[in-house]
């Protein structure tokens, strides 16, 4: 139950700029929330509905500073309940080198 994917960043000298795969209203939601993904429950439905397939963020750098550091910290969340009602969370923290997109 309560699926959900969100992305954070360490600080604010990054954003999402672009993202690909859903439409307007689930890009505004995304912008605000940080939340890519949210499911109330995981149970199948007799009613066949058409959704999923990628999403895909185009991360930004906001500043281009000499004293800002070479690498980004970006953490990617998933969280969910069991049928159990125990809840659980996994996290990644993925670096990107900043100084390579500074230089291009």
């Amino acid at each position: 139950f309560d699926l959900k994917l969100s992305v954070t960043f360490e600080n604010e000298n990054c954003c999402i700029e672009q993202i690909y795969g859903v439409d307007n209203d689930e890009n505004e939601r995304i912008l605000k929330t940080g939340e890519i993904l949210t499911f109330n429950t995981l149970f199948p439905s007799k009613q066949i509905i058409d959704f999923g397939g990628n999403i895909l963020l185009k991360l930004k750098l906001k500043t281009e500073k000499e004293n800002e550091s070479d690498t980004q910290n970006v953490k990617i969340c998933v969280s969910y309940e069991d049928k159990d009602g125990k809840k659980h969370k996994t996290e990644e923290n993925v670096t990107f080198n900043t100084r390579d997109q500074m230089e291009s």
